[in-house]
């Protein structure tokens, strides 16, 4: 007898069509990704850099809050270089003086104690006791922004080590080069002891410290090079010896 259930209709085999993208289509959405690639990045990059700049400004006023504190503390702001100013790295043997700077000084007031107390104030900032301090890259002291070096590549300072670190601040000591070797009117210079009742024209009205890009001589821990003038000459139109290049 025949029974239905054991009778199977027979399947036909169902065409799959698969989609894909034809290879002018694929092109099309590659163009358009790269498009939005080239429209998004200059944006992700100006936020970044303007978070850099943003942190530059907040290493500023940390280093002038360390400033009022050691101020209030010792009653004087920190001198450039606890040497005479003609008495640098580039004319002397850095052993023959101290040269211990502003930012040395400032190391407890910006939390690097441990820093601090590891470096050796008996000696010149720049002899042999001090060199695995002066290799520590204090990130307070560097600009995020700036893209060149990290340590001195000037001859002056390889000849002794050729890993100093820099720093992206310095003092302006003076208006001038003359006023800084003679009369400085800033309030970090070498040996100096300026007391806030010393800054005749205001706090707000004085620059007391700058941003440098200089790529050799800015060595964090030589008080020789941490002060510069704001221009070489009286002249109003002179160059600017605090600009980018200096």
């Amino acid at each position: 007898m025949f029974d239905p259930q054991c009778w199977h209709r027979p399947r036909r085999h169902a065409v799959r069509y698969r989609c894909a993208f034809t290879l002018v289509e694929l092109l099309v959405v590659i163009a358009i990704i790269a498009i939005l690639l080239a429209l998004t990045l200059p944006a992700v990059q100006g936020v970044r850099e303007a978070a850099r700049l943003l942190q530059c400004r907040n290493n500023l006023k940390q280093l002038g809050l360390a400033l009022q504190n050691y101020e209030s503390a010792r009653t004087v702001f920190p001198s450039s270089s606890t040497s005479p100013i003609e008495f640098g790295v580039w004319s002397s043997e850095p052993t023959s003086y101290a040269l211990h700077g502003w930012c040395a000084m400032l190391l407890p007031q910006l939390e690097q104690g441990t820093i601090y107390h590891q470096m050796n104030f008996s000696v010149s900032a720049l002899a042999p006791a001090n060199l695995e301090v002066a290799a520590r890259q204090i990130p307070v002291l560097r600009c995020p922004s700036y893209t060149g070096p990290v340590t001195s590549a000037s001859p002056e300072f390889v000849r002794l080590s050729p890993r100093y670190a820099l720093r992206n601040y310095v003092a302006l000591g003076a208006t001038t080069v003359g006023k800084l070797y003679k009369h400085p009117d800033g309030v970090l210079y070498a040996r100096s002891s300026t007391r806030f009742a010393d800054v005749s024209d205001g706090t707000s009205n004085t620059i007391v410290l700058a941003e440098t890009r200089e790529p050799q001589a800015a060595v964090w821990i030589d008080g020789g090079t941490a002060a510069v003038v704001s221009r070489r000459y009286v002249e109003t139109n002179a160059p600017d010896y605090a600009g980018p290049e200096n």
